[in-house]
């Protein structure tokens, strides 16, 4: 992205900003989060930068305006999309995992809500960002014009996808 071409926008679902329950992390040891898988290897970051943290901070750089929609209704969502007439769409989606036990599905968190928001949201691009332990399904990815998966990250969880996003790091390279 660009601040010049992309100077307002908006990032959509829980996931965007999603904490980190170190408490519940702290009862049991298979707990987990977006940063970090569950078990006995785990290492929990105590203060994480959220995707929408690693964004609004790259903005207050570059100029560029980030607004935060961090529910999981898709009419609401379409409508705060409408109202704030962005320039580009940053859907959030996550899954966790802990050790000894497998997934019980591929899919991201609010996995409905991104397809339903990536199908509905009409002349602007729209970049999905996802956080989780391995393999996921996107059903939605016929309608995003990016995408763009980390694995649980841990503390700069969302100042690297932002580095990606802004074109400081190069995920590839």
């Amino acid at each position: 992205l660009s601040a010049a071409s992309s100077p307002k926008i908006v990032l959509l679902g829980k996931a965007c900003d999603a904490g980190q329950d170190i408490e519940r992390q702290l009862g049991w040891w298979m707990a987990s989060s977006y940063y970090n898988i569950g078990g006995s290897g785990r290492v929990i970051p105590a203060n994480v930068t959220t995707i929408y943290g690693g964004v609004r901070a790259r903005c207050r750089e570059l100029g560029c305006d980030a607004k935060l929609y961090g529910g999981n209704s898709t009419e609401e969502a379409l409508a705060f999309v409408e109202a704030a007439a962005p320039s580009v769409v940053l859907l959030c989606g996550g899954a966790n995992t802990t050790e000894f036990r497998d997934r019980d599905t591929l899919s991201v968190d609010d996995e409905a809500f991104l397809t339903e928001v990536a199908k509905g949201v009409q002349g602007l691009p729209v970049v999905s960002l996802t956080m989780s332990p391995g393999v996921i399904l996107m059903p939605w990815i016929d309608d995003v014009d990016a995408a763009l998966n980390i694995f649980t990250a841990g503390t700069y969880t969302g100042d690297a996808l932002a580095d990606a996003l802004f074109g400081r790091s190069n995920p590839s390279a």
